[in-house]
C-alpha cells in the first residue's frame, strides 16, 4: 500500500510491479510460516487451528491468497429459469492491472474490491500478529 504513496513521482507500470512483487513476497513468506506452525504443532502434539489467532492467520493467508489469484466471480441471473450462473471472468488479478490494454472500465469496476480486500489482509494480519504477540506473553508465563 505504502509504494504508492511513497513513490508517488515514479512510473505507475513500475510501481504496480513492486507492489505485485512484494505482494508475491510476503504471501510466499506467509505460506512457509504456516508451513511452519503446522510442523510444529505436529511434532509437540498441539492441536491445529485451536486458537483466535490461528484462525485470523489462516483467514489473512486465504483472503491473501485469493487477492493474489482476484477470481473475480460474476454472479449473474440468466432470464430463462431464474437459475444463477457463475462464471470466473479473470483468473489472475495481476493480469487485469498489469496490462494497460484491459478494458479500463473492467480495472475501475475492479479496484474497490481489489482496495477492500487488500486492506482487509493487512488489517487481519496486523490483528493476527497483535494477538499471537498477547497468546505468546500469555503462555510463558
Amino acid at each position: 500500500m505504502m509504494v504508492y504513496r511513497a513513490f508517488r513521482n515514479n512510473r505507475k507500470r513500475r510501481l504496480k510491479l513492486v507492489h505485485m512483487s512484494i505482494n508475491l513476497l510476503a504471501f510466499i513468506i506467509a505460506v512457509v510460516a504456516l508451513q511452519a506452525a503446522f510442523d510444529s504443532h505436529n511434532n509437540k502434539k498441539i492441536p491445529n487451528i485451536y486458537s483466535l489467532h490461528s484462525w485470523l492467520g489462516l483467514g489473512a493467508v486465504i483472503i491473501f491468497a485469493a487477492q493474489l489469484a482476484n477470481a473475480l466471480v460474476v454472479l449473474s441471473s440468466t432470464a430463462e429459469d431464474g437459475e444463477i450462473e457463475v462464471r470466473i471472468s479473470w483468473v489472475f488479478g495481476f493480469v487485469a492491472f498489469l496490462f494497460p490494454e484491459l478494458n479500463a472500465s473492467i480495472r475501475s469496476a475492479m479496484m474497490p474490491v481489489h482496495i477492500f480486500f487488500g486492506l482487509l489482509a493487512f488489517v487481519l494480519s496486523v490483528a493476527t500478529a497483535l494477538i499471537g504477540l498477547t497468546e505468546k506473553a500469555i503462555f510463558v508465563r
